[in-house]
């Protein structure tokens, strides 16, 4: 896939085209990425009220029975997205998936404990935790690393 940015000073909004001989996966992902790399803002549910949350202070998205809740220092509430649909809409910001139930934020990861049965528990701002299954350790340590020297 050929990349091409062009500066134009004249340009009013931003655009980005994608030209192709055929809408392919790897298209489709682009397309996504693309489209939800700007949420800023999520609608949640909380004791029967609506709550508008800015994404920056949400720890960690978490699927609990059928239902899907977004975990801040103060509360959880309830989004209505399942996790993967969260998963794929934030993965171009600062969230990864840790586990089969859990997509966090690496922004509010502070500390991280080794676990005897190989998983690895973070800590999130506010003392909240987590824990990271085995099968993930890998993809969330490459991606901390690369988190941490300014790539995400």
């Amino acid at each position: 896939m050929k990349i091409e940015v062009k500066l134009d000073e004249r340009c009013e909004e931003t655009s980005v085209l994608i030209r192709c001989s055929e809408v392919t996966d790897e298209i489709q992902r682009v397309v996504r990425l693309l489209q939800h790399s700007s949420i800023e803002w999520v609608e949640a549910k909380r004791n029967q009220s609506s709550h508008i949350i800015h994404i920056k202070h949400i720890l960690y998205f978490y699927a609990e029975g059928q239902k899907v809740f977004a975990q801040t220092i103060e509360d959880a509430y309830e989004v209505k997205d399942r996790l993967h649909v969260w998963e794929e809409m934030l993965q171009a910001r600062s969230f990864i998936r840790i586990s089969k139930s859990v997509v966090a934020n690496l922004e509010h990861m502070k500390r991280f404990e080794m676990m005897f049965n190989g998983n690895l528990v973070v800590f999130f701002s506010g003392d909240k935790k987590e824990y990271i299954s085995r099968s993930y350790v890998q993809t969330v340590k490459q991606r901390l690393v690369g988190y941490r020297k300014g790539g995400q």
